[in-house]
């Protein structure tokens, strides 16, 4: 699966909510400056490739130092990409809705859900299955913070309007 899109839109939050554990750093200060490659291995660690050809390992506790622009600005240490190992996936116990298959559900918060639903495209059911929580919880927190639903076809209001201009 690729995950790509425009700085700070909450890539590496999905993937972490997919993984079902903090694997990327993420949040308002961490942003991920370096492409990031996350494949499942039997022991967790970081595979650095530097613009040199040179390629080390470290612990998961240095992924920061690597990939983030806090921790290493402009890529001065010239890391050209790297691939995160981690161990077996989590496993979503079977049965019953999908909301209740998470052991911690992931916080809704207004920029994760609107990233998800207008930037992305992805629907209720699916915020379902990557925040852990039902969809009536994540529609009723829509409606308070104010982020409007797509029409039944899938497509927002301005968005019509903006073809039926254009």
């Amino acid at each position: 699966m690729l995950v790509a899109g425009e700085a700070k839109r909450g890539k590496s939050t999905l993937v972490n909510a997919l993984l079902g554990q903090a694997v990327l750093p993420a949040g308002v200060t961490q942003p991920t400056a370096v492409a990031t490659t996350v494949r499942y291995g039997p022991e967790p660690e970081v595979r650095a490739v530097f613009a040199d050809g040179r390629a080390e390992r470290f612990p998961l506790s240095a992924l920061e130092d690597l990939v983030t622009e806090r921790r290493n600005p402009g890529n001065r240490r010239h890391v050209g990409s790297v691939t995160v190992v981690v161990d077996a996936p989590a496993q979503v116990p079977a049965g019953g809705p999908i909301w209740q298959r998470f052991p911690e559900p992931v916080p809704l918060t207004e920029r994760l859900v609107r990233d998800l639903y207008w930037r992305c495209g992805i629907g209720l059911n699916h915020i379902e299955l990557v925040a852990g929580q039902p969809e009536h919880t994540v529609w009723g927190f829509m409606h308070r913070t104010g982020i409007a639903a797509r029409s039944p076809a899938g497509v927002h209001p301005s968005w019509a309007a903006g073809a039926a201009a254009g």
